[in-house]
């Protein structure tokens, strides 16, 4: 019950970092605004004493995988136009381009561009950690939710790619997993002390 009441803190913060976000950066596309608010949602549902009947569950779902596929695919923020005139570059080396934005992060110089890649990163896959669970059940288990997650990932660096509208790299493919895993943790330790009580 007390992990269910903690979920509340960083919901609280995923919605007061969505009118943040838009002062500095009011050109944004709705993507961005949309996946604040759907975490913010996510972390509150996850809190919620009663559990969300499976037809909303799923529409919430879809509504993040749409979300999802906007913000990595088509978000002109982020310079995704999914034209093929971008470039097509795949990086295999585990950390390097975490260890560039974390020195600038701790130079300061560059803080906004390192947050969002950071940040980001582990954002964007981590309500998967919330849904995979709760609308399937082998997805309680780690290993299938780990091979789904990595699917989910691989699926959207290789769009990146065949579009010409992101970096296909290792670097992302390690945040997106541990944001997602972080997430499933979290979830499956308020589940369990639910069973427990």
């Amino acid at each position: 019950m007390k992990s269910k009441l903690l979920l509340r803190i960083p919901a609280a913060l995923c919605a007061l970092a969505d009118p943040i976000w838009y002062t500095f950066r009011p050109q944004s596309g709705p993507a961005a605004h949309f996946l604040l608010l759907g975490a913010a949602a996510a972390l509150l549902a996850l809190a919620s004493p009663a559990p969300l009947p499976r037809r909303t569950r799923l529409l919430l779902f879809g509504l993040y995988l749409y979300l999802l596929l906007r913000l990595t695919l088509l978000d002109g923020y982020f310079g995704r136009a999914a034209d093929g005139i971008g470039a097509r570059e795949v990086r295999l080396v585990p950390f390097v381009t975490i260890g560039y934005y974390l020195r600038r992060l701790l130079s300061g110089e560059g803080t906004r561009a390192a947050l969002v890649n950071l940040a980001g990163n582990l954002a964007a896959f981590a309500p998967l950690g919330y849904f995979l669970p709760l609308l399937w059940k082998p997805m309680r288990r780690l290993w299938p939710f780990l091979g789904a997650v990595t699917l989910a990932v691989c699926f959207v660096e290789g769009m990146q790619y065949l579009l010409g509208c992101g970096v296909c790299e290792i670097d992302d493919w390690i945040l997106n997993t541990a944001g997602a895993a972080l997430v499933w943790l979290v979830f499956r330790r308020a589940a369990g002390e639910q069973a427990r009580a």
